[in-house]
C-alpha cells in the first residue's frame, strides 16, 4: 500500500476510537451496561441528547424505529410484540408528537427538556434490553449449534 492510504486508514482509526470513546463517557455516565446492544445509527453524543431533547424523544424511540419490523432480523419485531401496551402507547404519542414539532418547525423550550427524564436513562431504556437479550440468545444458540455439529 502506499503511503496516503496507509495515513487515510490511521485516520479512519482514529476516528472510529473518538466515536466509540465518546460513547464509552456516555455509557459510564449513564450506567448503562455493557451488554446493551447500541444501533450504529444512534451513537449516544451530547448534540444527539440535544436533537431528542428538542422534539421530546427517548433513546429508543429514535434507535428502533418501526419501520425496521419488517427486515430479514426478526428482533425487532418480537421485541415490540413483547411491548405492554401502555408503553407502546406512550411511545407512539411520543414519535407522533416529535413529527409534528418537526413539520410546524418548532422545538421544545429549553425548560423543557429532560421533562420526561434523560433520553439515555437507562431506567427509561424499554426495548434495548429486550432486544440486547434476544441478540445473546441468539449468539448462544449459535455458539451451541457451532459447538455440537
Amino acid at each position: 500500500m502506499d503511503d496516503g492510504r496507509v495515513q487515510l486508514t490511521k485516520f479512519k482509526r482514529f476516528l472510529k476510537g473518538l466515536v466509540y470513546k465518546e460513547e464509552a463517557r456516555y455509557r459510564r455516565q449513564y450506567n448503562i451496561p455493557d451488554w446493551y446492544v447500541l444501533p450504529a445509527h444512534a451513537r449516544m453524543t451530547p448534540a444527539f441528547e440535544k436533537k431528542l431533547n428538542k422534539y421530546g424523544l427517548l433513546y429508543d424511540d429514535w434507535a428502533w424505529p418501526d419501520k425496521n419490523t419488517q427486515g430479514i432480523d426478526k428482533t425487532i419485531k418480537h421485541a415490540f410484540d413483547q411491548l405492554p401496551l401502555h408503553i407502546k402507547e406512550m411511545r407512539q404519542r411520543r414519535v407522533d408528537r416529535s413529527s409534528d414539532l418537526k413539520w410546524k418547525h418548532v422545538e421544545i423550550p429549553e425548560s423543557m427538556y429532560n421533562h420526561q427524564g434523560r433520553p439515555f436513562d437507562p431506567n427509561l431504556m424499554y426495548i434495548t434490553p429486550i432486544i440486547s437479550k434476544m441478540k445473546m440468545e441468539q449468539q448462544i444458540n449459535r455458539d451451541m449449534v457451532y459447538k455440537y455439529e
